[in-house]
């Protein structure tokens, strides 16, 4: 098992007493959306605990989840990497199955770690008129920052303490069952890169198709 996987379960630890307390601060700072969402972004309420925890129970059972494991498992196979796990639908199921598992692993995380920090990680589209590159800046943007309000009831967007730990912690966490030709820490850099790439590229797409989900 992972020496990172301590670190990992206190985050999970912290965020059930974190859940609790900022279930009634959400409320409390609940204010018109449109006097705290960015200008370049559509408007947005503030996200509650309840609301938090819906979202990531959605997220795993997403159709969205499901076809985004199967296309890297598609693109293992085509590449057949892991070469351990070799070709046929065998391969492809494990390459499947080792694809959720992350994803499942990196929801969990990014749902601990957002409570605990405060971050709504939340997709949101652009306003009407934004034009084709201020779109796909915003869907960018919406890949690494996360909106979080202030005791004034102010949003302010940073970088997304929450996602980078859900990134690093999933790619991390996989290594625990991958075979010996991707399981050293160099395979958990690149894994940690394409994971920020497919997610820049999902984000666009939401930003562009009405039909996909947000979260």
């Amino acid at each position: 098992m992972p020496r990172g996987l301590s670190p990992v379960c206190l985050i999970l630890l912290a965020a059930g007493s974190s859940l609790a307390q900022t279930g009634r601060a959400d409320r409390a700072l609940r204010v018109p959306a449109a006097s705290t969402q960015p200008a370049t972004q559509l408007p947005l309420p503030v996200l509650t605990a309840t609301e938090r925890l819906h979202d990531y129970l959605q997220d795993l059972v997403s159709p969205v989840s499901f076809l985004s494991a199967a296309a890297g498992a598609g693109i293992g196979q085509w590449r057949n990497s892991p070469t351990e796990w070799k070709q046929g639908a065998e391969g492809y199921g494990k390459r499947f199955a080792s694809g959720y598992a992350q994803h499942l692993a990196g929801a969990t995380i990014l749902f601990g770690a957002s409570a605990l920090f405060r971050e709504d990680n939340r997709f949101v589209r652009s306003q009407p008129g934004a034009g084709f590159g201020g779109r796909v800046g915003n869907a960018l943007e919406n890949t690494l920052l996360s909106r979080r309000v202030d005791s004034h009831g102010q949003t302010h967007r940073r970088l997304s303490i929450s996602r980078v730990i859900a990134f690093v912690g999933a790619a991390y966490l996989s290594r625990a069952w991958q075979p010996q030709s991707t399981s050293s820490l160099r395979s958990a850099g690149i894994n940690i890169g394409a994971s920020v790439g497919a997610s820049a590229g999902l984000n666009v797409a939401r930003e562009f198709l009405p039909w996909l989900p947000l979260q």
